[in-house]
Formats: structure tokens, C-alpha cells, sequence
């Protein structure tokens, strides 16, 4: 080697062992050409206490003709303080799990908005039960009953659906923020195609509520508050589409005040729909199923107005995305449908419990739908 090799060489060990460089490196005319042993970097949590992150420390720069040493970065530590330890660094890293980045706060703060949300549905339907017992004991065993089988036919649509949550947060954090729009539309037309079969369902009512062999009266009342029901389920999946619009970015505080409004709206409309009170006509416990089928269409076009204010055409492409794109539907399809088929193998078995339990008689229905609204309010 040349002799001006040799002398950097001999720089570079002097300038190691005097400053306790763990790592040099030195670029001699824009070339490496050579890096002396040491152990490995320190990780993100050992290089804390240092003022600066290790960087390659030893550069060569030719100044008019000459090899020149600069020295940047070598990591001395805050007022010669001694290092701390690995061990020491990820019981504080533990301790902190709180303010550190996805630790506990922001946890909370996407997911108590979605408490709220899903706390203000309980409450919505515990509030229409207990005024359907005000009416008779069989109407709210039958609103119970009738509300279950109602949830179970719209388990497979409502997974896919809600998965779209999951396409708007990819693409939000892969940056393809146009990409959002189309994605959240694609399910609200999976949710659009379900409304023809609304007539069926309602047709179909009176033969499955007789297949279930209940007391007449409870029977009866189960067909009249399923049927209501029908007319608000592709709007409750509407408003499922778009509410990912938000949830997957993070924004749940937005479906939490929407969801909130409508379940009082509808505990509101319940109560004058039922009773024939604040100018409306006494229905009974067709009332109860109209007024949640109103709330969810009321929601839905919320949502839906929401997603299509000019701020959010430009950035996510919401009024451009509005037509259907068969890829990205099917995958919506693909990745959405197992997620509402364990869903509705979830619900099946419960909805089988309710109607087994209901061909005892109306009291005992009556006493296990009470016993569930509780539970659930619990």
C-alpha cells in the first residue's frame, strides 16, 4: 500500500481508540476503500443517550492536493454520562408503552369513539324493547325473536361490507389516497345489490315465523316487526359501507356522533311511533320496526353526504370512485366474505337457541328476552 494509505490507516486507529468509536468508516476520493473491525451498530434504544446517532465518523477529503481527516458525529455521550445498558433501555421502552407510538393512548383514542358507537346501538335496542313491554309481554318476546332472524339474513352482507374498513386503511397508509373512494363505493353497491330481495324476505315471513311452531300472538307480532324491519336493511348496510370511510382512517369519532344521533332519533321516533305520541300514529310494534328502518336510511344518507363534501372529492377521489370496478369488487368479495360468513356462523346458532326457546310458550320467551337485553346492556 502507498505511504498516504498507511498514514490514514494509522489516523483512523488513533482517532478509534482515543474517542471509543465503535464503528468508522472513511471515504477516500468518493471511494471506500477500507473499514476498520468493531462490533456491530447499536441498536435504536442504545443510541438514545448519545447526543448524535452513530454515522460513519472518519472522512477523507482531498483539500488542494492533499488527504485531509474530518471527524463527524462520534457519539459522545450527554455530559459524559456512562451508557445504559439494553436491559435498561426496554424497561423504559416497557414503562413508556403509554406515550410511545401505537401504545395504550392511541389505542384508546381510535377505539373508545367505537365503544360509544356500538354502546349507543345497545342502548337503542334495549330503550325499544322496554317500550314494546309497555305495549304487551308477547310483542317484545316477539320483537327479540323476529330481530335476530332479521340480523342473521344480513350477517354475510354486513362482513363484506364492513371489510371495506379494511381496504381504506391499506390504502391510506400505502398512500393511494384516490384509491379510497372506489373502494368504499364498491361496497356500498355489494350493499345496494341486496335491496331487491327485501320484497322476498317480506313475502317469505309469515312461512319461516310458522315453521318456528310460537304462541299465535307471539307469531304474529314476529311478522309484523320482521317485515318493518326489511325495509331499513340495505340501508343499515349502506351505512356500513360508508362508516368505514372514516373508522379505516382513523376518524371514529365521526361515527360516533353519527351513530349516537340516529339511536336517538330512533328511541325518540320509537316512542312516538308506538304510542302515537309527538304527532305521530299509533303503530304498535310495527312502529318500532318502522322507526329503526327510518333511523338506518336517515344514517346512511348521512354518511354518504359526508363522504361526498368537495374536500373529500379532491383528496380521496369520492365522487369520481362512485362507479363499479369489477376488480376491486370481487376483491372486496374475496377477502370480504369469509369475514361474513363467520359472522354468520356466529349469529346462526343463537338465532336457532331463541326460536328453540320460544315453542315453550310466551312467558318463557318473554323472561329469555328480557334476560338477553339485559346481558347485553351489561
Amino acid at each position: 500500500s502507498s505511504p498516504v494509505s498507511s498514514a490514514v490507516r494509522a489516523a483512523c486507529r488513533r482517532k478509534q481508540a482515543a474517542l471509543s468509536v465503535r464503528y468508522a468508516n472513511f471515504r477516500c476520493a468518493s471511494r471506500r476503500v477500507w473499514a476498520p473491525p468493531g462490533p456491530p451498530m447499536p441498536s435504536a434504544a442504545q443510541r438514545e443517550p448519545y447526543l448524535y446517532f452513530y454515522r460513519p465518523a472518519v472522512k477523507i477529503f482531498r483539500l488542494s492536493g492533499t488527504a485531509g481527516i474530518g471527524l463527524s458525529a462520534i457519539g459522545l455521550p450527554r455530559n459524559n454520562t456512562p451508557r445504559k445498558t439494553a436491559r435498561t433501555m426496554a424497561v423504559k421502552q416497557k414503562s413508556d408503552w403509554w406515550q410511545r407510538p401505537a401504545g395504550g393512548r392511541e389505542v384508546v383514542q381510535v377505539a373508545w369513539p367505537l365503544v360509544i358507537s356500538s354502546l349507543s346501538w345497545t342502548v337503542m335496542t334495549f330503550v325499544d324493547r322496554i317500550f314494546l313491554n309497555w305495549v304487551s309481554g308477547a310483542a317484545m318476546a316477539a320483537a327479540f325473536a323476529a330481530s335476530m332472524l332479521w340480523f342473521l339474513f344480513l350477517c354475510l352482507p354486513l362482513g363484506i361490507c364492513a371489510y371495506a374498513n379494511t381496504f381504506v386503511a391499506q390504502y391510506l397508509g400505502n398512500r393511494q389516497e384516490h384509491r379510497i373512494g372506489p373502494a368504499v363505493w364498491q361496497a356500498v353497491w355489494i350493499a345496494l345489490i341486496f335491496l331487491p330481495l327485501t320484497p322476498v324476505a317480506i313475502a317469505a315471513a309469515p312461512w319461516i315465523f310458522a315453521q318456528a311452531a310460537h304462541p299465535t300472538e307471539v307469531q304474529n307480532n314476529e311478522v309484523i316487526y320482521f317485515q318493518s324491519l326489511c325495509w331499513g336493511s340495505a340501508g343499515m348496510l349502506v351505512a356500513q359501507a360508508a362508516a368505514a370511510f372514516y373508522s379505516g382512517r382513523g376518524k371514529t369519532r365521526v361515527v360516533m356522533w353519527v351513530d349516537a344521533l340516529f339511536a336517538l332519533l330512533n328511541v325518540i321516533m320509537d316512542y312516538g311511533l308506538i304510542f302515537g305520541l309527538l304527532g305521530f300514529p299509533e303503530m304498535g310494534v310495527a312502529g318500532a320496526g318502522y322507526a329503526t328502518s327510518c333511523a338506518m336510511w336517515l344514517k346512511a344518507t348521512t354518511y354518504l353526504w359526508l363522504m361526498l363534501r368537495p374536500a373529500n372529492r379532491v383528496q380521496f377521489s369520492t365522487w369520481q370512485g362512485i362507479r363499479l370496478d369489477w376488480n376491486l369488487l370481487l376483491r372486496l368479495l374475496k377477502y370480504g366474505g369469509p369475514s361474513g360468513l363467520q359472522m354468520l356462523l356466529d349469529v346462526v346458532g343463537f338465532t336457532v337457541f331463541i326460536m328453540l326457546i320460544g315453542r315453550l310458550g310466551a312467558v318463557q320467551a318473554e323472561a329469555t328476552s328480557m334476560a338477553f337485553s339485559v346481558s347485553t346492556l351489561a
